[in-house]
C-alpha cells in the first residue's frame, strides 16, 4: 500500500518522502521505482509508534524542503493477529499508535510545513467498521484514526488544509495475509445448469 502511494505522487522533479519502520528491501525497491519514474525518492526509516519517530520523519523532509502538499498516513502494523480478549495490551498500545493515533502527531508536526491545498490522508479499512476476526489490532485502531481525521478535518480547515480518510477494497497484501487465515478457494461446479 505504501508502495502504490509513493508511486502515485511520483511524478517528475517531484520530491517523494518514504517513510518505513524495517523492510530495508522493500523501501529501496519503492525508492527505484519512484526514481525511475523521474521523481526525487528520499527515504527514512523511522517508528511512527514513538512521538519521537514521527518528529524524525519531519526534521528530515525539512532537510530537503519547506513545503509539503500530501501527507498519507498508510501504516500497518500487523505483527499482532488474534482475538482482543487474548492480546497483550502494551502490545495493542503500540499497535494504536502505529496504525491509528500516529496521524495526529504526523499531521501537527506536518503543519507548519502545509499551507492551503494541502491534504493529510488516512488509509483505513473494513476492520474499522465491521468485526474482522483476528484484526481487532488493526481495525481498531483504524477506527481511532478515522475520527481523529474527522477531528483534523475541521481545526485546520479555516487554513485551506484538508483531512480525508481512503478505504480501499481487499487487497492481497502481507497485512491482510499476517492477520486473516488463509481462505480455501470454493470448487466450481463445471457441470451446465438445465
Amino acid at each position: 500500500m505504501g508502495r502504490a502511494t509513493a508511486l502515485r505522487f511520483a511524478r517528475p522533479g517531484a520530491h517523494v518522502f518514504i517513510n518505513y519502520h524495517a523492510d530495508d528491501a522493500a523501501a529501496d525497491e519503492t525508492a527505484a521505482a519512484v526514481k525511475s519514474m523521474g521523481a526525487n525518492p528520499h527515504v527514512i526509516k523511522a517508528d511512527v509508534r514513538t512521538v519521537e519517530g514521527v518528529r524524525s520523519i519531519l526534521r528530515s523532509v525539512q532537510t530537503v524542503t519547506t513545503r509539503l502538499d500530501v501527507v498519507v498516513h498508510c501504516a500497518v502494523d500487523t505483527s499482532l493477529p488474534g482475538p482482543a480478549l487474548a492480546l497483550d495490551p502494551i502490545a495493542f498500545a503500540d499497535a494504536v499508535q502505529a496504525n491509528g493515533s500516529a496521524v495526529l502527531a504526523l499531521t501537527q508536526s506536518a503543519l507548519p510545513l502545509m499551507s492551503a491545498g494541502a491534504s493529510v490522508i488516512f488509509v483505513t479499512s473494513r476492520g474499522s467498521h465491521a468485526v474482522v476476526p483476528g484484526y481487532v489490532a488493526v481495525g481498531a485502531p483504524k477506527a481511532l484514526g478515522e475520527i481523529l481525521i474527522r477531528y483534523l478535518a475541521v481545526e485546520p480547515a479555516p487554513s485551506g488544509i484538508r483531512a480525508n480518510c481512503v478505504m480501499g477494497s481487499a487487497m492481497d497484501t502481507d497485512a491482510i495475509r499476517a492477520a486473516l487465515p488463509p481462505v480455501r478457494p470454493r470448487r466450481v461446479c463445471s457441470r451446465p445448469r438445465r
